[in-house]
């Protein structure tokens, strides 16, 4: 539907990925029962990721509102890497999670996505390569020095 949408407007704006969104939901729902290699697939990002803005929390998915589908704290800080650190789309840091004001979110969160965005900005250059290996884990690299894995604990 987005893609119909964003052909009818002629592509003249960006549009954001819930679907991406749902995902990151998922995972953090579902834990070690997630597939990690599935992260991506039939999100707006994967089909159109110069018309996408790509986030992990806004106002809308907070408990309570339209969306209601906020992404657990043990997964959030990976949903950020995500998205800041992958080449792909126009990222979106949510203000109440960079400044704490969450109930329960992490205080810290802001120094550790300030961090992710000094590794995006000096190292996560040039083309990247993904790897999409199995069920727990995918990894990135950049051409500008950095490489990523991202991974799901298997629970014993």
């Amino acid at each position: 539907m987005l893609l119909e949408y964003l052909k009818h407007v002629q592509y003249s704006m960006s549009l954001f990925d819930v679907s991406l969104h749902y995902h990151f939901y998922d995972c953090s729902q579902q834990r070690d029962m997630y597939d990690l290699r599935n992260l991506f697939k039939n999100t707006l990002v994967e089909k159109n990721p110069i018309h996408t803005v790509t986030f992990v929390d806004n106002h809308d998915t907070q408990p309570g509102q339209a969306l209601a589908s906020f992404v657990k704290k043990w997964f959030k800080l990976m949903a950020y890497a995500c998205i800041l650190l992958r080449a792909e789309g126009y990222l979106c840091v949510f203000y109440d999670d960079y400044y704490g004001l969450i109930k329960g979110n992490y205080n810290d969160i802001g120094e550790v996505i300030d961090l992710l965005l000094w590794v995006r900005k000096e190292l996560a250059i040039g083309w990247q390569n993904d790897y999409f290996e199995d069920d727990y884990q995918l990894g990135c690299t950049r051409e500008g020095g950095m490489a990523c894995l991202f991974f799901i604990r298997k629970k014993d």
